[in-house]
């Protein structure tokens, strides 16, 4: 996968977004938390399904473990902020 280098104020943002997003607080946005970031407010005007949701998951969760770290879902949003 190509890395591209974030700024400092991007990266700040996707962190602040991780945050929220990982409601539970246990530091990864699992299945629920990710459908729940990409089916509301301004990103529920994007439309994705389920099972667009199911297949970012497996994308980006690039260590198996069903959930997305700070680090993955970075590379998720990186492209939408």
């Amino acid at each position: 996968m190509l890395q591209v280098k974030l700024s400092a104020a991007t990266k700040r943002e996707l962190k602040e977004l991780f945050r929220l997003y990982d409601q539970d607080g246990n530091g990864t946005i699992d299945m629920d938390e990710l459908t729940y970031a990409l089916q509301s407010g301004v990103m529920g005007s994007l439309g994705v399904s389920k099972n667009d949701i199911l297949a970012l998951m497996s994308q980006f969760d690039t260590d198996g473990d069903n959930v997305l770290s700070e680090a993955e879902f970075i590379q998720v949003f990186k492209d939408l902020i």
